[in-house]
């Protein structure tokens, strides 16, 4: 293993370990997040709440995507909000009897 590589190794570990952290964390204050772009797109939200530990927003984008493939973290159904839309928003880990499954677009 090279040096660089050790350090890529280093990095995502800490970017996976900031994310399994801030979702939860987020969620404590009503902040749920999501994989896809938008106002609650999970990398922005913890750039913009500081939950990122030195991590670059790239390395946490392409680790959420990897973890999500992995099942280690999902999208789920989180029950009703006060108006009685429905909640949806990232969890850490994979519970089939709430999680909704995540589309990709197909890369032709």
């Amino acid at each position: 293993m090279e040096s660089g590589d050790s350090i890529d190794w280093l990095l995502r570990g800490r970017a996976e370990r900031a994310i399994l952290a801030a979702i939860p964390d987020l969620a404590s204050i009503k902040v749920y997040t999501s994989h896809e772009f938008g106002r609650n797109y999970l990398p922005a939200k913890m750039v913009q709440y500081e939950k990122c530990d030195g991590v670059p927003k790239s390395l946490i984008e392409r680790t959420m995507r990897t973890m999500i493939l992995d099942k280690r973290i999902s999208y789920a159904d989180l029950g009703k909000r006060n108006n009685r839309h429905r909640q949806f928003g990232l969890i850490v880990g994979f519970n089939p009897e709430i999680s909704a499954p995540i589309t990709c677009a197909d890369p032709k």
